[in-house]
């Protein structure tokens, strides 16, 4: 916002100071805005109107920039396209013209023009979901530039009705990390699913797998070459993995430091299907994010852009319905 703008409504609640009109009409204009304003600690904030009167702390044009770095550069944001930084930021902060400056922001980042445009998403092989991993869809990403860890695959899975994705760096493509991974990463974490999607890779199709997922009541399905699509949703997480790793990666060989946090950027964005988070899905809550934990005071602002620089139950029946 504009400061002078920004201390005329901060001068008027704090105050009841009113800057000078020249006809009473423009001064009732004025005081309608400031209704939408209140003071916190000293601070200006908009109330949220579409949440119950949250409150959205104003930001002043010098205070932009750290703020759409943070947002976009950051690796729990992993240069996400303008609506995905759109729609995180706009729960917690606004100023005019929000959706145009973060436009440009993405627009002008090298990273993201070096990628270029995404390709269009493919149309999805329509899946009945039941529920919460229900359906997991799994695959390899590989093989990547070897790690100093050893790593040189990713191994992916997702749900079919949250979007909620799990992935692990693993040094080989085999049944072994597979079998670790299905036990660990899904059953583990989020419990047996009924169906498990996967290609028919040796990884995939061998007998330790298919003991494990007996075991457990799992139900594999391969897809087919004619028919691949029906293992599309993680087709399509693949391609958002690898295009983050493009961006946020300096040294080629070390990629795996990345997974975790592109996990975390990716789960708690609202998905283009379900038009809700995964991690609000799958807790019943939406994630404290970095955002969450900036300071009101600038100083701490830049103090974090430096450090950056330097180192429920109706909510889901709706994402079923949608998905």
């Amino acid at each position: 916002m504009d400061p002078n703008q920004y201390h005329q409504i901060y001068q008027y609640l704090h105050q009841q100071i009113l800057p000078t009109f020249n006809m009473s009409r423009e001064k009732q204009k004025f005081i309608n805005l400031c209704n939408n304003f209140e003071l916190k600690l000293n601070y200006l904030y908009k109330k949220n109107k579409r949440k119950n009167g949250q409150l959205l702390k104003v930001i002043r044009n010098f205070e932009l920039e750290p703020l759409l770095y943070m947002m976009h550069n950051d690796p729990t944001a992993t240069h996400f396209a303008v609506d995905t930084m759109f729609n995180k930021i706009k729960d917690h902060y606004y100023w005019p013209q929000m959706y145009e400056n973060i436009r440009e922001y993405v627009r002008s980042c090298d990273s993201c023009q070096r990628r270029g445009k995404s390709k269009a998403n493919q149309l999805l092989h329509p899946i009945v979901i039941h529920g919460l991993f229900y359906q997991v869809g799994i695959d390899f990403v590989g093989p990547l530039p070897i790690t100093p860890n050893g790593n040189r695959y990713i191994i992916v899975a997702i749900d079919y009705m949250t979007k909620w994705p799990e992935a692990r760096p693993v040094s080989r493509a085999t049944a072994e990390e597979t079998s670790q991974f299905i036990y660990k990463d899904i059953i583990c974490h989020h419990g047996c699913p009924a169906k498990l999607l996967s290609d028919r890779g040796t990884h995939f199709n061998n007998q330790m797998v298919k003991k494990l997922l007996e075991k457990f009541g799992i139900k594999h399905i391969f897809s087919t070459p004619y028919h691949p699509q029906i293992n599309g949703l993680v087709k399509r997480f693949n391609r958002t993995l690898c295009e983050s790793l493009s961006k946020l990666v300096i040294q080629t060989n070390e990629w795996d430091r990345y997974i975790a946090p592109i996990l975390f950027a990716y789960q708690t964005s609202k998905h283009s299907t379900t038009k809700i988070s995964p991690f609000y899905l799958v807790n019943g809550r939406e994630a404290k994010l970095p955002v969450n934990n900036l300071s009101d005071n600038l100083e701490h602002i830049n103090q974090r852009l430096l450090s950056l620089i330097d180192d429920l139950p109706h909510v889901r029946e709706e994402a079923k319905i949608k998905v």
